[in-house]
């Protein structure tokens, strides 16, 4: 068997060598998904931010001409954000005879805490003005404290004008909130019907420490084992070292893949070190090599595979970045007869001229300890009146309290909570989470 995983991303980078399998390469995905990336003191994914407020415009989509040795438009994707610089709307647009065409929509809908609890796909009409017509969405559920319970996926039956059932996702979580157990259901002759899940164990520090990834067998109605994370191990930096991947083989588990995992000084990932099991040792695989500028912008990604004696390049992706470390282009090139040779790439095109919500956050502060909290809030901000509103992840004013110092949280159910701070006029100054224990 072989298939990739390239960084701790674990997206799969170019395509799989011939007889990769791909219930196989799924299954890897499930099980090492739930590996923890990098998170900060506050217990946020770690991303590196813009150096001012920009937002992405669009993108333009080219594919390499092999013809005429240039690059040619294929797309583009317009994006329209809501108040809180969230995408409401991604709209795509396909090129053809010297003219942008729109070809269809994604339209998203967030709650409060702006969490996404709707995809909606829709599909343009070919004349003017432009109709819209849906085609399939996604629906999103959440707890009390804001973790992902539930994502279901439908079409649309324009025959009958409904929706359709297609697949569910269900996620069981720990008292520690972590992702224990991932159930994928389909939707067959009007029932949800068992498809995979995955089943994930953490330690005391919330690292993963293995998962089980099972499929269901429709003839004996049953769990049946495939894969299996069999060890993970740690470095120093908290970050994941190496792990290792066993199948179900005549019913033993036994050595089938493993990864290894280098960082530079900032805890990026620099290398990742893929091996295959051939019966007695591991055998080099694959190898990912991450290059990042002076600010810790990816700008190359390098994919090689071994040929029995060394490693051999097979594709390579370049980033580039404005002054504002957004990222405005990304070329893809792939080996071809020894040669690597263009095979797409895209533009990115930023506003940074919008304010709103990040002036906001850069006049006014609103810091809240201790969090998580029991039964009180201690509240430090900059502004001297106002009002404290709470929320719940559903949007409903639960409290309301006078700006001071400390506030009662113990008659609030466990949870996560939006906490604003509002002007005496009415204009909300600044926006914290809080998690009630």
């Amino acid at each position: 068997m072989k298939y990739l995983i390239v960084l701790t991303a674990l997206v799969f980078f170019g395509s799989a060598p011939a007889g990769a399998q791909t219930h196989k390469k799924q299954s890897l995905r499930i099980l090492t998904e739930h590996m923890p990336r990098a998170v900060n003191s506050s217990g946020s994914q770690e991303l590196r931010a813009a150096s001012m407020p920009c937002v992405k415009d669009s993108m333009v989509s080219y594919y390499w001409n092999t013809l005429n040795s240039s690059f040619t438009k294929t797309s583009k994707n317009v994006y329209a954000y809501n108040a809180t610089f969230s995408v409401s709307t991604d709209t795509y647009y396909s090129y053809y005879s010297n003219s942008w065409n729109v070809s269809n929509r994604l339209t998203n809908s967030y709650n409060l805490l702006n969490q996404k609890t709707m995809e909606l796909r829709e599909y343009a009409s070919g004349g003017q003005p432009i109709a819209w017509y849906p085609s399939s969405r996604t629906t999103y559920t959440y707890d009390n404290y804001g973790y992902q319970t539930q994502n279901v996926y439908q079409s649309y039956n324009s025959q009958t004008s409904t929706w359709k059932n297609s697949s569910q996702e269900l996620n069981v979580y720990d008292s520690q909130h972590n992702n224990t157990q991932q159930i994928s259901l389909l939707w067959r002759n009007n029932a949800w019907r068992n498809n995979f899940q995955t089943l994930t164990t953490f330690n005391s520090q919330n690292h993963i420490t293995g998962s089980v990834y099972q499929s269901w067998d429709t003839i004996t109605n049953n769990w049946k084992s495939t894969d299996k994370l069999a060890s993970v191990s740690y470095g120093s930096n908290g970050k994941i070292a190496a792990y290792t991947v066993q199948e179900w083989i005549n019913n033993i588990w036994e050595n089938s893949y493993r990864a290894s995992f280098s960082y530079n000084s900032a805890g990026f990932e620099t290398m990742e070190l893929d091996e295959e099991w051939n019966g007695t040792t591991w055998e080099n695989l694959y190898r990912s090599t991450i290059v990042y500028d002076s600010k810790n912008n990816p700008i190359n990604f390098i994919y090689e595979e071994w040929d029995g004696t060394g490693w051999v390049l097979q594709s390579k992706s370049t980033m580039g970045y404005d002054t504002n470390n957004n990222q405005i282009s990304s070329l893809y090139e792939y080996v071809t007869n020894h040669i690597l040779t263009p095979s797409s790439k895209n533009e990115m095109f930023y506003n940074c001229t919008t304010v709103g919500i990040h002036s906001v956050a850069q006049t006014n502060t609103l810091s809240i300890f201790p969090n998580p909290a029991n039964k009180n809030i201690t509240i430090k901000t900059t502004i001297s009146e106002g009002r404290i509103i709470i929320r719940d992840i559903h949007g409903r004013v639960v409290q309301e309290d006078l700006l001071k110092e400390e506030i009662q949280l113990e008659n609030l159910p466990e949870g996560l909570y939006m906490i604003s701070l509002v002007s005496p006029e009415g204009t909300t100054l600044a926006t914290a989470r809080v998690i009630k224990n």
